[in-house]
């Protein structure tokens, strides 16, 4: 594994780990699949996951013209598949109250890889971690 990730890229990690499962229901097929699991395996292992994400996007707009930037490449899939979510945007900012209530749970990462962050609403399953394979755990 790599060194852990700062800043933006934790943020990223963030992100695919909500939009890989919704790029699997909503683009896959038996040609993307195999480009969807290199981005996944990427990710999971902590290696570069920009020449896949580019790759996955050319299978859906072959003319498209790579920057440097990762977040671009995720921002054009999350486009091209209609996925109603902007990266780096749906991490909620924790509900605090008086000092020491806590009016809403919230759950991050279940290895801390990433700044995903989840407040639970009532009757909300805990949703799971796709680069994990676990539910989020709660903020202590």
């Amino acid at each position: 594994m790599s060194e852990p990730l700062q800043g933006a890229g934790r943020q990223l990690l963030a992100d695919l780990c909500v939009l890989l499962p919704l790029f699997r229901e909503e683009m896959g097929t038996q040609e993307t699949e195999a480009a969807i699991d290199k981005v996944f395996d990427c990710a999971k292992r902590g290696t570069d996951i920009h020449g896949p994400l580019v790759d996955l996007v050319r299978q859906f707009r072959p003319s498209y013209e790579a920057t440097n930037s990762t977040a671009d490449a995720l921002a054009e899939l999350v486009m091209l598949c209609g996925i109603p979510y902007t990266p780096g945007t749906r991490t909620p900012v924790p509900l605090m109250g008086r000092p020491g209530r806590v009016l809403a749970q919230v759950f991050r990462c279940p290895v801390d890889r990433c700044d995903r962050a989840w407040v639970r609403r009532s009757g909300d399953s805990v949703p799971w971690c796709a680069l994990e394979d676990q539910e989020l755990r709660e903020r202590s």
